[in-house]
């Protein structure tokens, strides 16, 4: 049979079927190119937030030769809207211990700051009261424990309820050890925590009263207990404070809660201790200030 055209051409054509062919695959493989004049952006990275500059100055990185003094006062200008990384950063300087260029006295008192700012963060309150208990239970210093645990019904309020637990577990063995200069800071906080949950009322008084009647507890702790009970017209302490009030052994500190005290539990009966007392110079001013509660 006789072919339309002649087999050559047929080869021609094959082949350029094929080559067409092979080369629009090629074109639909290659990645659609970009408008004109458009750019391919890369993808956006995080960005890193700037260290607030006053928060650089405490931590002694500013590069300005900052005096120890001028970086305690930069604490008080933190601003309650830190970023984590400089919550962070904040709380690692708070108790990572005292650096060399602070005496110890500046320190405690920089601690105390530092402690207040990192409870003003707006974004991190519910953490207050953990670092907080962190703080009670690993500083070294009975200062900075003591700070610990009169800040706690402050960051009570905003803590998960098992942190509330744990503040009131701490406070409470705090203030059952009446030996311990924390003694009385603890029942003091238990008092403050008692007015705002009022389930706690029984148990702060109590432990008061207890600490109160204990002849071991440091005058301090004693002096403390004594005037919470007062405040909280407690008259089962009056026998108490009749008998410090009256012994000149007990301490002048001690005597003068005593005689506070009676001025909010006693009676009239007391008049003659209290006008007694008011001829010490020492315990005059609460003897008459008790005296004047008293009714005649």
């Amino acid at each position: 049979m006789k072919l339309p055209f002649p087999p050559l051409m047929v080869l021609f054509v094959a082949a350029g079927l094929h080559a067409g062919f092979h080369a629009s695959a090629q074109e639909e493989a290659k990645p659609a190119a970009a408008p004109a004049g458009s750019a391919v952006e890369a993808p956006a990275e995080k960005a890193v937030p700037a260290i607030n500059g006053t928060l650089l100055l405490i931590l002694g990185e500013s590069g300005d030769g900052a005096t120890s003094r001028q970086r305690a006062s930069a604490v008080r200008q933190l601003p309650p809207t830190l970023e984590e990384i400089e919550v962070t950063r904040l709380k690692t300087f708070t108790f990572g211990g005292r650096p060399a260029e602070f005496d110890p006295p500046l320190w405690q008192s920089v601690v105390n700051d530092l402690l207040d700012a990192l409870l003003r963060q707006a974004r991190f309150q519910a953490k207050g009261a953990g670092w907080l208990l962190e703080m009670a239970e690993k500083a070294t210093d009975p200062v900075l424990r003591d700070y610990a645990l009169q800040k706690l019904p402050s960051a009570w309020r905003n803590a998960p309820a098992p942190d509330q637990e744990k503040c009131l577990v701490v406070l409470e063995n705090a203030a059952k050890d009446t030996r311990s200069s924390s003694a009385g800071t603890a029942l003091l906080s238990l008092n403050r925590l008692a007015f705002r949950d009022r389930s706690l009322l029984a148990k702060a008084g109590e432990l008061a009263l207890a600490a109160a009647k204990d002849p071991s507890a440091s005058a301090a702790a004693r002096s403390t207990a004594l005037q919470i009970c007062a405040s909280r017209k407690d008259v089962r302490a009056a026998p108490l404070a009749r008998t410090i009030l009256s012994d000149s052994a007990s301490s002048v500190a001690l005597r003068i809660s005593a005689a506070a005290a009676l001025g909010r539990v006693g009676d009239a009966s007391d008049r003659a201790a209290l006008e007694s007392a008011a001829a010490d110079a020492a315990l005059k001013p609460a003897a008459e200030a008790a005296l004047d509660r008293l009714p005649r």
